[in-house]
């Protein structure tokens, strides 16, 4: 099921940017890190990143297969945290007390969007240690987008949350600086969850070189007459590194799964037909940065 043992990664400082990425990638080993609720990882340390493969996740027909998914996810989730079973595993991450957001991406609509089954599998990983499901929230930036990458909404009904930023949620009124600028982010971050699981799908982006961890909080902040940044200058930094630098993301990160079993190497972030490819694969790491940098290596 599991090919690999995963990169050794050097994590480095948020702020210094995201640009550098593409080259921090140094293949064979790693260090195995101390996890704990909440716990801060050292910048000097090197961190983990475990692949989980298998081609029947998903067919040529874009059909899914739900218990290969969660299969792959509960073995990467042991062999990241080094814990005996999958229990273990979330528990050495979560408490049965958060509150715990789960960030997709739809931004490409249906065939090229963090899928449901994904959520599923880590649902369940979470209510198996005593999390109820209504502590769940499912988010992208808007309800549309949402619907559109294939999530059914649910803003109280019995179940696992689902809904976006926008309309409702939206974002501090007070911005907060990271680095140089300022950034006014989402109340869903900031009042609604304790925890935060980053779920991107690995795909390519005309600016940024790839839109996985530190881009998918594209819709965790807002700009408008009272925060205006050139977001995409100079291929997204420092802007991208600052804005998850700011303590509410940075503090409540306790996990990065990205989703690389159907990916976009070309023409992204939207979905343009022909450039794709199956990975096959579930990505994990407690470092976005070290996602990304992965990430980059994969596009190449």
């Amino acid at each position: 099921m599991s090919k690999g043992n995963g990169d050794g990664v050097s994590r480095r400082e948020f702020l210094a940017g995201a640009a550098a990425l593409g080259a921090a990638s140094v293949f064979g080993g790693f260090a195995t890190p101390l996890f704990a609720q909440g716990a801060k990882i050292s910048p000097t340390k090197k961190s983990r990143v475990v692949f989980g493969y298998s081609d029947k996740m998903i067919d040529a027909e874009q059909r899914v297969d739900q218990a290969t998914i969660s299969k792959v996810i509960e073995e990467t989730m042991v062999r990241l945290t080094g814990t005996k079973n999958s229990t273990d595993a979330w528990k050495s991450l979560f408490d049965k007390k958060d509150v715990v957001g789960i960030k997709v991406n739809c931004a490409a609509g249906k065939a090229l969007s963090s899928k449901p089954q994904m959520v599923r599998s880590i649902v369940d990983g979470l209510t198996g240690i005593g999390i109820p499901a209504e502590n769940i929230i499912v988010w992208e930036r808007s309800d549309g987008e949402l619907e559109g990458g294939g999530f059914k909404l649910n803003k109280d009904k019995e179940g696992y949350r689902c809904y976006g930023v926008q309309p409702d949620v939206l974002y501090e009124d007070a911005a907060v600086k990271s680095g140089d600028h300022e950034y006014r982010v989402t109340k869903m971050i900031t009042q609604k969850i304790t925890a935060l699981i980053n779920l991107p799908i690995l795909k390519d982006h005309g600016t940024s070189g790839v839109t996985t961890a530190l881009k998918n909080h594209y819709g965790s902040f807002v700009i408008d007459d009272k925060n205006i940044y050139p977001i995409h200058d100079n291929q997204c930094s420092p802007y991208l590194a600052e804005l998850s630098a700011v303590p509410a993301i940075k503090d409540k990160t306790r996990l990065v799964l990205m989703d690389a079993i159907y990916c976009g190497y070309e023409g992204g972030p939207v979905y343009v037909p022909g450039r794709q490819w199956y990975e096959n694969a579930i990505v994990a790491s407690a470092d976005p940065v070290a996602i990304d940098a992965v990430s980059w290596e994969m596009i190449d």
